[in-house]
């Protein structure tokens, strides 16, 4: 037999009317959603515990004709509701005489009647026990709804892209006491977008419910607008009534925007500053209306004029245009920037991102050509001729590596192949010689290194005519060094030394047995080879007054002795026989050469400052010589005249003095280099006599034609039978104020009666340059 319980409740009569807002829930597992109505329909049960155990209880309600814990379909999606909600529906354990509460809410009518009055149960037991259990009775009035129907969109709020298909549930109710055929239309969108039609026929007995099924399917195109729908459940039965519930249908956006531009590559002429138009086409295959902002990123060099802010409808089209400019550079490339266009899409309400819809694609290139002022072949024109003129420029230009102090001393050797220079710098360099003819002069003359480096200055530097790779160097302390051109050497081959006094010129014999040196002290020292590279002293001629020596040269005549030509200073001109210790001092005047009424005064400031000798032509038995002076004279002699002068004379000791000896009819040609009257320093002989080169204070470098009989060549025939002045000479080169102090020529080829010549000679800021130089021989070969 079942144990009882204590079962109290708090209403004995309840009274119900349905209704279409509050006789069901819209809640599937009993959430209360709707309005409730009168507090008549509601009432608690309270569960006393008098056992003697712990125990949890439930409670359950049932009318008259159904049994306990029957429940009542709706259908609902498929899940049961129950025409009652209890709370809570399982209560907590209760030690004994402890009390549970249970809040009962009626939701729907039990059984399909109206105005009528009829028991409820009410039955509380255990949930782990099964002989505990109580039971007690309510009275239930049902009244008579308002509305016969009742019609129910259980999701109110429902979403879907355009293309997808969703389901839309409906509920209806026949809350009348009898059998109805009640038609169901769905409304709010377009009926295509319903399918099997919006309308629906359903039979449902009194008191039940039906459960319809609506597919919406909105097409995959603009058509399908983004917005809110409201959704219109409308019910209606034969005898006109009707119900009806309303949801939001919300077509989310769906789309795009495509973006085209027909002219994304522009040009800028560089003639003139202009703008150019980018023509962007935007297309809406997007359901939903769009606010199109544009957007770009340009290099700094580029102004951009952005278009306003535009709608775009759906299925809609605009056209912006993007303007751009930049300034041509005036030389360089043709320049390309690159413009990146991002159009951005708002919601034209509120202004936000429209973040469902994109462009396509989402961003644009466009390009920009700004093409220089100055075309590029022009550009490459010019720079070629700049590379020209600037290759021109260096090619003309003296060479960087230069003596760092001044140059005493320039000689051609080895063959015309190579230039040496000595200078107070303490150091001998050695220059390859390049005769092209294309070459120009200040190139001619290739650096190839330093010969010799000391610690003393060097006065002058001569090769050893049977030594062609060995030159010696005459020093300011008086030592004579022999160096080898090449290789270089860290120490000299040989060294004279000379007990500080002066080297001022050395010649050599042509077999270069004997070397003759001329000396600051006025002496001249004869010094003969012995075994290789060691000298031995010889004769020592002393001039005059101890005057000092500027330069001397020597001549080798077939049947005739050596003479060794002395130049110094109180203008002495001596020639000197080493072998027979035999010295004539040879008049040198100037006035009667000139024509003057008086003669010239000659001191201790008159010097002459160089001599040189060679064979004349077609007579090797003869020779030129030719001094020059600090007047800036420069004097032809005939060296076989000279020998004539002397060999009448007799025999005189040269330590007893030079012998005087007029021998006028020896000058051949006497003329003043420089009007001004400048020092002339240097003057050289071509070695078959036809060529002179001179330089001095006046910073001229010029040649001098000579004729076979050793004079100037004045004229110069013409085709028009005119006579072209040569008593100037050739100028090659003038540096006007400069000093130069060594010159020397050689010949380099004869064709016919034209000759090549090569002129080395040293030039200002302490260089080294060389001539290249065609001239008429004029019958002297």
């Amino acid at each position: 037999m079942p144990v009882l319980v204590k079962l109290q409740v708090s209403k004995k009569l309840l009274r119900f009317t349905p209704s279409d807002t509050g006789d069901f829930s819209r809640d599937p597992v009993g959430q209360e959603t709707g309005e409730i109505g009168a507090k008549e329909d509601e009432f608690d049960v309270t569960v006393i515990n008098t056992t003697n155990r712990f125990a949890s209880f439930q409670v359950e309600l049932a009318a008259e004709g159904m049994a306990l814990g029957q429940i009542g379909q709706i259908g609902q999606m498929g899940q049961t509701a129950r025409w009652y909600k209890v709370e809570p529906e399982v209560g907590a354990k209760q030690p004994p005489g402890d009390r549970t509460t249970f809040h009962i809410t009626l939701l729907k009518a039990p059984i399909p009647a109206y105005d009528t009055q009829l028991n409820l149960q009410v039955k509380a037991f255990s949930v782990e026990v099964n002989d505990i259990e109580s039971t007690e009775t309510v009275q239930l009035h049902i009244g008579r709804p308002k509305k016969s129907l009742r019609a129910y969109l259980p999701f109110q709020e429902l979403t879907v892209y355009p293309g997808d298909r969703i389901k839309i549930p409906a509920l209806i109710y026949n809350l009348s006491a009898s059998f109805s055929r009640i038609t169901l239309r769905l409304r709010g969108v377009d009926a295509s977008w319903i399918q099997g039609g919006r309308d629906r026929i359903v039979q449902i007995e009194s008191g039940g419910f039906a459960e319809e099924l609506f597919w919406c399917n909105p097409p995959p195109s603009a058509k399908s607008r983004h917005q809110t729908y409201d959704l219109v459940l409308e019910a209606f039965d034969a005898k006109n009534n009707t119900a009806s519930d309303v949801a939001h249908l919300q077509v989310l956006p769906f789309g795009q925007v495509r973006l085209t531009c027909e002219q994304p590559e522009q040009r800028i002429s560089p003639l003139r500053l202009r703008w150019v138009n980018y023509p962007l086409d935007f297309v809406s295959e997007s359901n939903q209306t769009q606010q199109i902002s544009i957007g770009a990123a340009a290099p700094d060099e580029v102004m951009l004029t952005l278009p306003d802010e535009v709608v775009l409808e759906p299925e809609g089209r605009v056209a912006l245009s993007l303007m751009a400019t930049a300034k041509p550079p005036w030389i360089g490339r043709r320049r390309r920037h690159l413009i990146e266009v991002t159009p951005t899409l708002l919601n034209p309400e509120t202004g936000s991102l429209s973040a469902q819809d994109k462009t396509q694609p989402a961003s644009q290139l466009l390009s920009l050509d700004v093409r220089p002022v100055l075309p590029l072949w022009l550009q490459l024109g010019s720079g070629l001729l700049l590379l020209l003129l600037t290759l021109l420029f260096w090619w003309l230009s003296p060479p960087r590596v230069r003596h760092t102090s001044d140059v005493n001393s320039v000689r051609l050797i080895a063959n015309e192949e190579t230039v040496v220079s000595g200078s107070s710098d303490q150091t001998i360099r050695r220059w390859q010689v390049n005769d092209r003819m294309w070459v120009p002069n200040i190139r001619r003359l290739r650096y190839k290194g330093v010969i010799a480096s000391g610690r003393q200055g060097i006065r002058v530097v001569r090769q050893l005519p049977a030594e062609v790779a060995q030159v010696a160097a005459g020093l300011e302390n008086g030592d004579i060094q022999f160096w080898p051109i090449s290789p270089v050497r860290e120490q000299p081959v040989a060294v004279i030394e000379g007990n500080n006094d002066r080297v001022f010129d050395l010649v050599f014999t042509e077999d270069s047995k004997y070397l003759y040196s001329a000396h600051g002290s006025g002496r001249v020292r004869q010094w003969i080879q012995g075994a290789p590279n060691t000298w031995q002293a010889g004769s020592v001629l002393r001039a005059r007054r101890s005057a000092s020596l500027s330069a001397i040269a020597v001549s080798e005549a077939v049947g005739e002795p050596t003479l060794v030509a002395i130049a110094g200073q109180y203008n002495q001109l001596i020639l000197w026989n080493p072998q027979q210790n035999q010295a004539y001092k040879i008049k040198y005047g100037l006035a009667e050469r000139l024509g003057g009424a008086f003669s010239a005064v000659v001191s201790q400031n008159s010097y002459l400052t160089d001599i040189a000798i060679a064979q004349r032509p077609n007579d090797p038995e003869s020779a030129l010589l030719v001094t020059a002076d600090n007047q800036g004279f420069v004097t032809l002699w005939d060296l076989q005249e000279m020998r004539r002068c002397i060999g009448d004379l007799p025999a005189g000791d040269a330590t007893e003095g030079a012998v005087d000896v007029d021998c006028d009819r020896a000058r051949i040609d006497q003329w003043q280099e420089n009007p001004q009257g400048l020092a002339v320093r240097s003057v050289s002989l071509s070695a078959n006599g036809c060529y002179l080169a001179s330089t001095g204070d006046s910073g001229y470098i010029r040649l001098w034609p000579l004729t076979s009989a050793g004079n100037r060549q004045l004229g110069d025939p013409l085709n028009d039978g005119q006579q072209k002045d040569r008593s100037k000479g050739i100028v090659l080169d003038q540096f006007s104020g400069e000093r130069l102090n060594s010159v020397s020529i050689q010949s380099s080829a004869q064709v016919g009666d034209q000759a090549t010549l090569l002129i080395a000679s040293d030039a200002p800021e302490n260089r080294v340059r060389l001539y290249h130089q065609q001239v008429r021989s004029y019958g002297c070969q």
